[in-house]
Parts: structure tokens; C-alpha cells; sequence
């Protein structure tokens, strides 16, 4: 019974989570659009944002001939294949020491959109949220 109460509250705690980031419908395609034969892309729209204002990132590194001579890219993916770099750091310190920079800096806003393909002449209309 104990190994159950940990994923309930996580459920619950998404289930919170989603309701409250799609409180207000946003429209993706406005009143009817004729779509006919082709693929049709809706507007982006902003999803969720996500920003790991708790966690941060600790690098050591060794001896450095510049600040400039370490660039870490710090990078977001969806799938795990496809890497987008929504942020760099550099080191502070020259000598070898271990830094610590706060991930609050690197916020990630995901968009999504529709993708309507017909095969005929077909009339849609859509929205996304609550």
C-alpha cells in the first residue's frame, strides 16, 4: 500500500498541473478554414513553460588558458535525438575549480501546432485548452 501513495500523488500532482497550464483555450485555426487536398499548418502556440529554478549545474573543470576557452551549450530536446540550444555558460575562473550556475537562467517555453492533411476538400476548426 505504501509503494501506491507515490505515484497517486505524482498522478494527481500532473493532473493539477495540466488543468492549470490549459486553463484558457487558445485558438489554432479560427472559425472554419477549408482545407482541400494539402497539408495545413496551424499558428504555434505556447503549451507550457517550464524553468528549473530548483536545480542547478555544478562543472569542474581544469586549468583554463581564457575564460573564453570552455563553452558549455546547454541544450533541451523533446525526443531525445533532435537538441536545441536555448542557453550557453562560460567559466568565471581560469584556474581548475569546480562552478556552480543556476538553471533558472535557462527557462524552455514548448509550442505546439496542428498539422490538418486531407485528401479532399474538408472544412476544420479547432482550439487547444479548456
Amino acid at each position: 500500500m505504501k509503494k501506491l501513495i507515490l505515484p497517486i500523488l505524482l498522478v494527481a500532482a500532473l493532473c493539477l498541473f495540466w488543468k492549470t497550464a490549459h486553463a484558457a483555450p487558445t485558438l489554432l485555426m479560427g472559425s472554419l478554414v477549408t482545407v482541400n487536398n494539402t497539408t495545413s499548418n496551424s499558428p504555434a502556440v505556447s503549451a507550457f513553460s517550464y524553468n528549473p529554478t530548483l536545480q542547478q549545474f555544478s562543472v569542474t573543470h581544469g586549468a583554463l588558458t581564457s575564460t573564453g576557452a570552455l563553452t558549455l551549450n546547454i541544450q533541451t530536446t523533446v525526443d531525445q535525438t533532435n537538441y536545441v540550444t536555448i542557453g550557453t555558460w562560460t567559466p568565471s575562473y581560469t584556474n581548475a575549480t569546480t562552478e556552480t550556475f543556476s538553471g533558472s537562467s535557462y527557462a524552455v517555453t514548448n509550442y505546439i501546432r496542428v498539422q490538418a492533411v486531407t485528401t479532399n476538400s474538408v472544412q476544420i476548426g479547432g482550439s487547444y485548452g479548456q
